[in-house]
């Protein structure tokens, strides 16, 4: 499991922060896909598609990397 320390009594603090680390771990998403059976062919669609978000979103901070060093070089 996962566990936040609390410290001087900040629990609202303690709490945000392990959700923060839930979501950026996609732990509740995966709770939510496995309380039901997914058929195989959504799975594999479900996989796909996030593939593609994957590679999309890594060709976009290419791109935008490669426009800020051009822009601070001047060019």
């Amino acid at each position: 499991g996962r566990s936040v320390p609390v410290f001087g009594g900040g629990a609202a603090r303690a709490y945000s922060r392990l959700n923060r680390i839930l979501s950026e771990n996609k732990i509740r998403e995966e709770v939510m896909r496995r309380r039901r059976h997914e058929k195989p062919t959504y799975k594999r669609q479900r996989l796909r598609r996030e593939s593609h978000a994957r590679r999309f979103k890594d060709a976009v901070r290419k791109k935008v990397h490669l426009v800020w060093k051009m822009k601070t070089l001047g060019i």
